[in-house]
């Protein structure tokens, strides 16, 4: 085997025990309904438009636009519900 290759397959046996542990550790918590501020995210991008992404001064809270973006695909592709949302989140965790 070439020795990229070997490198290649050392760094992917070294990177599936931590991910394999976040999928374990987060595997209890799948189950959860949604919390708090879980359903005004979800409420404020079906009533947002792409110009709630940039910054508000009258807005009393900061919201990132990777948290606005999330929320809008998971809306958009209709997989808000609590099971599907959080599967996604330890999936991205994992990588």
């Amino acid at each position: 085997m070439k020795p990229s290759r070997l490198l290649h397959l050392r760094g992917l046996f070294v990177s599936i025990p931590p991910a394999l542990a976040a999928v374990i550790l987060a595997a209890p918590c799948l189950g959860y309904s949604f919390l708090y501020d879980d359903y005004d995210f979800l409420s404020s991008v079906h009533s947002h438009g792409l110009a709630n992404l940039l910054p508000d001064a009258r807005s009393l809270f900061y919201r990132p636009l990777s948290r606005e973006a999330w929320f809008g695909a998971i809306s958009l592709l209709h997989l808000d519900r609590p099971m599907v949302f959080h599967t996604l989140n330890a999936l991205l965790l994992a990588l």
